[in-house]
């Protein structure tokens, strides 16, 4: 009988945690595609980013993480894209780490939580470069 019960609540646990998951990657890709030119006018040129190190940022994003690079938005955390990235054993921030260390050499020693961080930390390192 506690086998049962224990297995039970296990099961229950697992496919609570499995619907919150998949809650969170459907609610980000049932968002309108916009245009990346007007992602960058609105939300990323004042902060002093080039539109070249957003589109390629936004692109491996997209590439790494098998979203649309066009429902991204520089204010989502990463914390949501390692919900999509879970269900590939964290392949995406593997590979995405590794693009951005060989494309603009850059290592982040601080903690990125939002697109938008990314994007100031390779700007700033683009400029020491």
């Amino acid at each position: 009988m506690k086998v049962f019960l224990f297995v039970t609540l296990l099961g229950g646990a697992t496919i609570a945690v499995a619907f919150f998951l998949l809650k969170k990657r459907w609610s980000l890709r049932k968002r309108p595609p916009e245009d990346m030119v007007r992602i960058f006018e609105r939300d990323v040129k004042g902060a002093g980013i080039e539109y070249d190190v957003f589109r390629r940022v936004f692109e491996a994003l997209g590439q790494f993480y098998g979203i649309d690079p066009r429902i991204i938005r520089p204010n989502d955390s990463f914390a949501d894209f390692d919900t999509f990235d879970s269900f590939r054993l964290w392949e995406g921030k593997e590979r995405m780490e590794q693009w951005l260390a060989e494309t603009f050499k850059f290592e982040s020693r601080q903690r990125i939580e939002t697109v938008k961080e990314l994007l100031l930390a390779v700007q700033e390192a683009e400029r020491v470069a």
